[in-house]
Order: structure tokens, then C-alpha cells, then sequence
């Protein structure tokens, strides 16, 4: 793992692209198969990145995303974050 400094946020970009960017900028020259991307508020489950290893190896997909579980504990966030979004996946065909 790489802690990466954070650069200024600059005029036009958003925090989280701007992280983004500059995490997949440092590690780009280690020529990596896959970056795993994640929020610091996510924990992921044991198995987590094994799965999504194991579905982009499978399907041969460059892109493998897995939706969080959101706990909704209000009822504010019970009415407004839809039950669809409690598990999401996105594979994304890699070409040739």
C-alpha cells in the first residue's frame, strides 16, 4: 500500500476525481493490472477484493464494481436512498 500526498484541489475539479487522479497518476509507473479504488469510509468484507478479482479474471472485464451496503437508520435516509442500491454490480467487457 502507498499513502499519496494530496495536491491542491485545483480549479474546476472535484475532491474525489481529484484523488482519484492523483492516486492512479502515482501508481501508474508500477504498470498495475487493476487499481483497487475505494472511499476511506468503506469496509470491505473479507472476501471483497478476491470476488471482484475473480469476476474481472472470469469475464475478462477491465471494470469490476461492487455497490456498498448502505445502513439506513433514519427515516429520512430509509425514504430517500432506494433498497436498489444495497447491492449494485458493473462489468464492463474488455475488448479484443
Amino acid at each position: 500500500m502507498e499513502i499519496v500526498a494530496s495536491s491542491p484541489l485545483p480549479s474546476g475539479w472535484t475532491g474525489k476525481l481529484w484523488a482519484v487522479h492523483q492516486g492512479v497518476e502515482a501508481v501508474a509507473r508500477l504498470e498495475p493490472d487493476y487499481y483497487l479504488l475505494t472511499d476511506a469510509d468503506i469496509v470491505p468484507g473479507p472476501d471483497n477484493v478476491t470476488m471482484l478479482m475473480a469476476h474481472a479474471q472470469a469475464g475478462n472485464y477491465d471494470l469490476v464494481s461492487l455497490m456498498a451496503k448502505l445502513h439506513c437508520r433514519s427515516l429520512a435516509e430509509k425514504f430517500l436512498v432506494p433498497r436498489s442500491c444495497s447491492s449494485s454490480f458493473c462489468f464492463t467487457h474488455r475488448g479484443g
